[in-house]
């Protein structure tokens, strides 16, 4: 069968979405021409489609490395690299694209996005007002930069004019997400009726529905969409929570895992997996999830407090103490941490005394003020 045959084949497997027969082609005709960017593009696209960013990124990169001049292939990259995490590579890789052709406008449009999520506005703001200058139409250009300074009617204003747009919908409900989430929901259903296949709407109106308790709403909107579950992390962890709350074990097993091998280093996933873990009666494996959670999130005072609950069954004192005098330092308020603090100095009070009134003679030294602190005698 001929190189072309193959490829238009495989092109249109691609289009279908079945991406395994798509790559096995693509990989076929790979093996006689290695080094061709078309296909390590191709298959870069894939590798994104399957959520499998840092190979998606590495496949650009080749393409990148074979043809360093064609923009499309540094946007793919750029893309691919902030959906690995890669923010400031991505960053770069944008920046790449602006230099072959500083024409095109999503690239300054998506650095402002990425700076956006590093809190650093005033290089948003630039990079919009850049992408502005390129396409004075560019609705979402122009809704991202009213929503840096909060100008609510500016994007309603924005949306009366362009009312088939799902963009301004989608920045509104985000808008009203903390203050009136029945008002968010409504112009995130608005957003979804003009653009069902977008992924950040329908995550965005599965949490809207999960945080107003219509968990079965939720739930059918995430299933309905099985092309964002292949792929996302944070639509599996929903489904995950839901099926948890309805304390259906096994089916939260399954999305936390779907959702834990999408993205290795969402704190959510891993903190919510080891709770899962531990109602299972699976305590080692949820001592490691919660280890993994709190090495991307250090501050969370309930997941130190989850682990030391868990050594304190094992009668790891020590390890216990530490982790809980860490918690209550990043919260100082967390009263279940000190009573288990209490509860294990007690125990060592079984067997050592001297080193039970050490322990809690420093407490009471270092939180003088510890409102517990009437309650601690030995």
């Amino acid at each position: 069968m001929s190189y072309d045959i193959i490829f238009n084949q495989a092109m249109k497997l691609h289009e279908e979405g079945k991406l395994n027969e798509a790559e096995s082609l693509y990989r076929q005709i790979l093996t006689t021409n290695p080094n061709n960017p078309d296909l390590l593009n191709l298959l870069g696209l894939i590798a994104f489609e399957k959520g499998i960013y840092q190979n998606s990124a590495e496949l650009h990169n080749k393409a990148c490395l074979i043809s360093p001049k064609f923009p499309a292939y540094q946007f793919n990259l750029a893309l691919a690299l902030n959906a690995w995490g890669k923010k400031y590579e991505a960053i770069n890789a944008y920046k790449k694209v602006i230099e072959l052709d500083s024409s095109i406008k999503d690239a300054h449009n998506n650095i402002a996005n990425i700076y956006l999520t590093m809190n650093n506005n005033e290089k948003a703001i630039y990079h919009l007002q850049e992408a502005i200058a390129i396409d004075d139409n560019f609705i979402e250009a122009k809704v991202n930069l009213a929503s840096i300074t909060n100008n609510k009617e500016e994007i309603e204003k924005i949306l009366q004019q362009n009312p088939n747009n799902a963009y301004p919908y989608f920045i509104l409900a985000k808008f009203n997400q903390e203050t009136n989430i029945d008002l968010a929901i409504s112009y995130c259903e608005k957003a979804y009726h003009i653009e069902k296949n977008e992924s950040d709407i329908v995550i965005l109106l599965a949490e809207l529905y999960y945080s107003n308790g219509e968990n079965i709403k939720a739930k059918n909107l995430l299933e309905e969409n099985k092309e964002i579950l292949k792929r996302n992390c944070s639509a599996n962890l929903i489904l995950g929570n839901i099926y948890l709350e309805e304390e259906n074990l096994e089916k939260a097993e399954k999305y936390y895992i779907k959702a834990k091998n999408i993205d290795a280093n969402n704190f959510d996933v891993r903190s919510n997996y080891g709770n899962l873990l531990c109602m299972l009666n699976q305590k080692a494996n949820a001592l490691e999830e919660y280890r993994k959670a709190i090495l991307i999130n250090p501050k969370s005072a309930k997941v130190i407090y989850n682990i030391a609950k868990l050594v304190t069954e094992t009668k790891e004192y020590d390890e216990a103490l530490g982790l809980l005098f860490t918690a209550i330092e990043i919260d100082n308020d967390f009263l279940i941490a000190k009573e288990l603090i209490y509860k294990i100095i007690q125990s060592i009070n079984e067997t050592d005394h001297d080193k039970a009134i050490k322990i809690l003679e420093n407490w009471q030294k270092t939180y003088t003020n510890c409102e517990y602190n009437s309650k601690l005698k030995l």
